[in-house]
């Protein structure tokens, strides 16, 4: 009889025992579900990295771009007011000439105009 209850007790323990590895066995999987869970977040975040990291990159070659494009455009805007100032000059000597010949034709006409 003392055999029999020893066998029941230790028969308890092990349900007990198997209850509590059942439970433990469901904690693994839920432990194991979120860290799944996390690698997929992980994985999603470093995609989501890398992306904007190649965006990042793409904006900066955009903004090297412009300021090449903006460069050069200076650079032609100056040389363009080089070449306005010259063709400016060139009024001014042109004029300069059209008054000089306009005066030497009038001093013409008026010798014409005595003889």
């Amino acid at each position: 009889l003392a055999r029999i209850q020893l066998l029941r007790q230790q028969h308890d323990q092990l349900k007990e025992k198997a209850t509590q590895l059942d439970e433990i066995e469901i904690k693994l999987r839920r432990v194991q579900d979120e860290n799944e869970s996390i690698a997929t977040l992980l994985s999603e975040a470093q995609t989501i990295a890398s992306k904007e990291r190649e965006q990042r990159i793409e904006l900066e070659k955009d903004s090297d771009e412009v300021s090449a494009q903006k460069a050069d455009y200076e650079i032609s805007m100056v040389a363009m007011r080089h070449k306005v100032a010259r063709v400016e000059e060139e009024m001014k000597n042109l004029r300069s000439e059209r008054n000089r010949f306009s005066g030497l034709f009038d001093e013409v006409i008026s010798a014409m105009n005595m003889e």
